[in-house]
Parts: C-alpha cells; structure tokens; sequence
C-alpha cells in the first residue's frame, strides 16, 4: 500500500459534540448542580453511559424537524436537582432559541426529551466540518478515481454523519460494523507486518533551528533582517532561527527512510544543540512563525579543541518520527522518538521520549 495524502483533520471528533452536550447540561441544571455531577461517580457515570448509549443509537431521523426527539433518562441527576426537571426545562425554554421537552415514561416518571433542533446544535458543527474536510479532500487529483468512502473511528456509526457525506460525495459510503475496533485492528496489522505499507506521506514538515551567514543582497529585507546579529567570535553577521527543512510535509517517504543533514560545531563550543521543529505549513522560514513548534532537542558534546562534524537525521516513513545527532569523530548518537499523537489545521500534539545515549 501506498499513502496517496498525507494526514490530516482537525478539531472535530466525537469529544466535540460530547462537550457540546455537557455545555447543554451545565446551562439547564446549573453551574452547582454540574460541579457536584463532577464529584459524584454514580451520576456521572449514569449521564455518560446513558448520553453514549443514545448518540450511538442516533439516526438521520432524528435529526430532522417534526419528529419527536429521543428521551435521556437522568434519575440519579433528578434526585439532587434543587426544583423538578419540567421547571428547568420550562426556564431554559424562555432564554434559548433550541428547544427541550419533558416526555412522560412511566405513570410518574418523565425523562428529558432532545428534540431534533437540540440535537443538531451538538452534531452540525462537527459534521458541517467533517463534510466541508471530505469535500476539499476529494478535489485533490490523488482522489480522482475514488470510488468508495470508509468511515470508521467513533463517530464512524453516526448514521447523520453518512447521510450528510453521502449527499455531497456522490459516492459509496461504506460503515464497517465495529468502526472503532477496525481502527485498533489495523494498527495491530501494521504492528505484524510493517511492510505492507511501502511509502507514506510525510505528516508534518520537519527540520531543524538552525543560522545562515547573513548575506546582504538576501537578508536586507523583513522578514531577513529582524533575524541579523553580529558574531564577536566569528568576526561576522549571520542570521538566526532558520528553520532548515529536512522534509516537507505531503512528501512522499518511503518507510524507514532518513534524510540527514550534516554540520560543523565552531572551535571551542563544549556541546551542540539540535532543536528539532515540525509545521503544518510548507512556507515557513523562521523558526518564531506561530506556526513552527518545537517538537524536542538534542544535546550532543564536542570534543575540546576540536571542530566536529555532526549528522542530524530524521527517520521517517512509520507513525512516529526517530531524530537522531551523531558525532561523526567519536561516534557518540543522541536519539529522540517524536510521536505524531494528533496532527490538526492550527496545532500539532506530540510526545517524544527523552533522549538516550547508544
């Protein structure tokens, strides 16, 4: 298998629409009532299975205007709620535009009722960016004889979500029955048999901080100049923070491929430090762009009286990232795994060990 784009998404997973609902809750119950849930296991446990129970059995019909809705039941919060639940409901009701309902279950119990309008406020904003997502990704020329879309993950089951893909892909939408175990499954696979994946497309864009001898032709403009400084060592000007690009995010790398990069550590410096960087952008210059962010360093020490050259290399072409400094003199490596948790549109979340001597 081939990686025809590299990873992508961003903040809209099925936590998103959770939070959505506890927000919901938070303003029908109140601030005290939700911090003393916060406290209290049996509760929270009783609104979490039961909010999970009913956001998986969800389906397109639910959402659409006219239809009754689908009722929660909430006992445990019941009881320790300082008036009945239609007296909230009726509150909450005169202040907000999405209405709620009480339905009668019992001979005198009654549960809350999420009508569709309700229900959509928690689902649109992460479907309406789910879709608009698929969307700009189907428009790539990598995509052009996509035929079939698969859907797994949690909110992989979520029959609105298929809906709402199927109406603007025009294409087969395709649900395994375990979406969020087929994921698990897969990384168990790739764990056995890593080379089923001949080549992947690189996640981030990743290099290193690094200067350049000022050059005045080139640097005597913004954003070059901000970065000028004067060497009292070396006698000369040079420019700082560079961010010096060791791949580029969507290349393609094949699995257990390295690029390396090689330097020369001045005369006279006790150690060299490599700070590695990774973006989400292709076009950054400058490590102090916002959208840089240092993902670790490397400390690697230098010989007295020695100029030393060192090899930093980046292996790339498995989920996690392996950075690695050596001195090519002594033969001493620093090693760092970054780990590619989550890549967004606006952050990068990662892990990396701390760095071990070979």
């Amino acid at each position: 298998f081939r990686q025809l784009l590299e990873p992508s998404g961003g903040n809209w997973g099925a936590t998103y629409i959770d939070d959505r609902f506890y927000r919901f809750l938070k303003k029908l119950c109140g601030s005290e009532v939700m911090e003393h849930v916060e406290h209290n296991p049996a509760i929270l446990q009783e609104i979490r299975h039961g909010w999970e129970r009913l956001k998986c059995s969800l389906k397109r019909k639910d959402f659409v205007e006219g239809q009754e809705g689908r009722t929660l039941q909430l006992d445990r919060l019941v009881e320790i709620l300082p008036e009945s639940m239609s007296e909230l409901v009726k509150r909450y009701n005169q202040i907000h535009k999405h209405h709620v309902g009480i339905k009668r279950t019992g001979v005198i119990k009654k549960d809350l009722l999420l009508t569709p309008s309700i229900l959509r406020t928690f689902f649109d904003p992460v479907i309406v960016k789910i879709v608009k997502h698929a969307v700009n990704l189907v428009k790539k020329p990598e995509l052009e004889n996509l035929k079939h879309v698969v859907l797994v993950g949690g909110l992989g089951q979520c029959d609105y979500l298929r809906a709402s893909l199927m109406k603007v892909l025009n294409r087969d939408v395709i649900v395994p029955s375990e979406t969020s175990s087929v994921v698990m499954k897969g990384a168990v696979e790739f764990g056995m048999q890593p080379g089923v994946i001949e080549a992947r497309r690189a996640a981030l864009t990743i290099g290193v901080k690094t200067i350049l001898p000022y050059e005045l032709t080139k640097h005597n403009v913004p954003p070059h100049k901000e970065h000028k400084y004067y060497d009292r060592n070396q006698k000369a000007h040079y420019i700082r923070d560079v961010f010096l690009k060791l791949v580029e995010r969507g290349e393609v790398v094949r699995v257990n491929q390295e690029v390396t990069q090689r330097f020369r550590a001045a005369n006279g410096m006790p150690s060299i430090k490599f700070d590695i960087y990774g973006s989400m952008r292709n076009d950054i210059e400058y490590v102090t762009n916002p959208m840089c962010k240092r993902l670790g360093k490397l400390v690697i020490p230098v010989e007295p009286g020695t100029e030393a050259t060192f090899t930093c290399s980046i292996q790339v072409g498995f989920t996690e990232l392996m950075a690695k400094v050596k001195n090519e003199d002594t033969g001493v490596e620093e090693k760092m795994q970054i780990q590619l948790n989550r890549v967004g549109e606006n952050a990068i979340v990662l892990d990396y060990a701390t760095p071990t001597e070979d």
